[in-house]
């Protein structure tokens, strides 16, 4: 779902995009909200983007769910972006919706913005008591603003925690450009990845503007200046303008995922997928991402690391019930999942001992 406030669509009109070019069109009908709701500038627009449901509510399920057990400021955050802290050492983050730059004026609605993910981040890279870092993906992308500098920190954190991305139904462009950061990459079965590459669009409404009966003049020094604005067709000047800006965005996307995925520029730019999307299997198979593996598995396979003894048996199976609730709340799709049969045996053998 796209709840994303008109201001934030301004932003990305005039941005260069790194998103599954699949949304483009749900992206217009927004953009086509926005100019005919020009005056609701609080009123979230929401429209249906991908195959993901609202993750406001899950999520917030999923927070509500393991808050008693960590009494720290930052398992409760409400407002800007939620980071969940559990006992054991264990944080989760999410990356979900459209990424965009700025904070977000009101309370977290399933999109990211930029500048409240890094304060969660942040939070949870300087909190001592974390020893772990999950990230729960599952976004189309967004703007190219503010997304290398996530990348970066995403990247730098690694070097203080241990960092996990898990993509739980779509990892593409600007949110692979930043998961690919993760010291572990794990893909669900049904998921879908990469999308790495930048494109913008550039809408011509002199047409419209005329057959309103009106006549735009723009007046500009500089010989560069105003270039591509939607006021007529793009010219030459126009286009090499916005084309350098795209490749340069590109050339930096591409050294990204070079990094976060200790490979070559040439295997980036040649085998994956060349700006489309891959299955679970191909990007693995590529190398793309580390493993395919589900959210529950991940938590397991954590909390067995740790050495305290509560998290045994009653630990387990609240972590288990709480996934099980996101996964209801649809933010995370599996097909067949695992959590029935597991709830299933935690509680028989919780009622037993």
């Amino acid at each position: 779902m796209i709840h994303l406030r008109s201001q934030t669509l301004a932003r990305l009109v005039t941005s260069p995009l790194a998103i599954d070019s699949r949304s483009l069109p749900l992206l217009q009908k927004a953009f086509d909200t926005l100019g005919s709701n020009h005056d609701s500038t609080e009123t979230p627009i929401t429209t249906r983007i991908s195959k993901s449901p609202a993750t406001a509510e899950s999520w917030s399920k999923l927070v509500a769910s393991f808050a008693p057990l960590a009494a720290r400021p930052a398992s409760r955050k409400a407002a800007g972006h939620p980071a969940l802290v559990l006992e054991g050492g264990i944080a989760a983050i999410p990356l979900t919706g459209v990424i965009v730059p700025g904070s977000n004026p009101g309370e977290f609605d399933g999109d990211t913005y930029l500048d409240d993910f890094l304060v969660s981040l942040h939070s949870l890279v300087d909190d001592a008591a974390v020893k772990s870092i999950v990230l729960i993906v599952d976004s189309p992308g967004g703007s190219v603003f503010g997304v290398q500098e996530a990348a970066d920190a995403l990247h730098a954190a690694g070097r203080r925690k241990v960092i996990h991305s898990v993509n739980v139904g779509l990892c593409a462009s600007a949110a692979y450009w930043i998961a690919c950061q993760a010291g572990t990459l794990i893909v669900q079965p049904s998921s879908e990845s990469l999308s790495v590459g930048v494109f913008a669009v550039h809408s011509d409404l002199s047409e419209r503007f005329r057959a309103a009966g009106i006549t735009n003049t723009v007046l500009k020094a500089g010989d560069r200046k105003a270039a591509g604005h939607p006021l007529a067709p793009l010219d030459q000047i126009g286009r090499e303008e916005l084309q350098g800006s795209i490749d340069s965005y590109y050339d930096s996307f591409i050294r990204t995922v070079a990094r976060g995925r200790k490979t070559s520029l040439t295997a980036v730019r040649e085998i994956y997928k060349q700006g489309g999307v891959a299955s679970a299997t191909e990007t693995v198979r590529i190398g793309a991402a580390d493993r395919i593996g589900t959210l529950s598995e991940l938590f397991q396979a954590l909390l067995a690391k740790t050495a305290n003894p509560h998290f045994s048996r009653a630990f387990l199976l609240r972590v288990i019930v709480a996934v099980g609730r996101l996964w209801r709340g649809g933010m995370v799709r599996m097909r067949n999942s695992p959590l029935t049969p597991i709830v299933g045996r935690a509680v028989r053998s919780s009622i037993s001992g």
